[in-house]
């Protein structure tokens, strides 16, 4: 899970840096193509290396959400589980003592 966090946290910085690798590569152009794609408004930037990575970065969103209620789900029915074995031996404890006294009244008359 951490490496995963890694990983978006990774991406949300690229991210964040999407308009200054647009300016870096505008600059450089001639030497990454051999048309100038990295206009002013960083559009292609913005469409071929920010809108996938967001897309990744709401996915795994979605992914830990998930996996986050399926683990509550998973700790709460133990719980609720727990409490009812301590529930059920709490009684049968006190069943038994009844019974005990029942029986011990039965002897003496």
């Amino acid at each position: 899970t951490a490496s995963r966090f890694g990983l978006l946290v990774f991406i949300a910085i690229v991210v964040r840096l999407a308009e200054r690798i647009n300016a870096y590569a505008g600059e450089r152009w001639e030497d990454i193509a051999t048309q100038n794609y990295f206009d002013t408004n960083g559009v292609f930037v913005l469409i071929f290396l920010a809108v996938p990575l967001l897309l990744d970065c709401v996915i795994m969103l979605i992914s830990f959400m998930r996996e986050a209620s399926s683990l509550l789900v998973e700790v709460k029915t133990r719980e609720l589980k727990e409490k009812g074995k301590k529930k059920a031996s709490k009684g049968n404890a006190g069943e038994s003592g009844k019974s005990a006294k029942k029986a011990s009244r039965g002897k003496r008359s």
